[in-house]
């Protein structure tokens, strides 16, 4: 019980790393839970010859969040490809920009400008 005082002074002189951290496990443990959903989305998702890519949008206001499906792993790249750029041009991530980290196969945990 004399530690709770102890962490609660150290959790609010920390309340941004607290924060980010809280957010950040939140959002990778929603995508653990939806991830056979968003796999099956994938696999809906017809064969053109080209990399799939499909976003899942969280919500946000002014910045956005969610989860994104990128065959190419071209998201994280500091320059994509023109044809990443076409596919995904009508997109949140086209029209905004995204930045984020990856949650393993072509899965992306990402923020958006809009």
């Amino acid at each position: 019980m004399s530690v709770l005082p102890l962490f609660t002074l150290l959790a609010v002189a920390n309340l941004g790393t607290v924060w980010g951290l809280a957010i950040d496990a939140g959002e990778r443990l929603h995508f653990q839970i939806m991830r056979s959903s968003y796999v099956e989305d994938v696999s809906k998702i017809a064969f053109s010859g080209e990399p799939r890519f499909a976003m899942w949008r969280w919500g946000g206001f002014g910045v956005g969040h969610g989860v994104v499906y990128d065959e190419s792993d071209e998201i994280m790249l500091s320059e994509q490809s023109l044809g990443w750029k076409k596919r995904v041009a009508s997109t949140e991530v086209g029209m905004c920009g995204a930045w984020g980290s990856p949650l393993g196969d072509h899965f992306y945990l990402v923020r958006t400008g809009c």
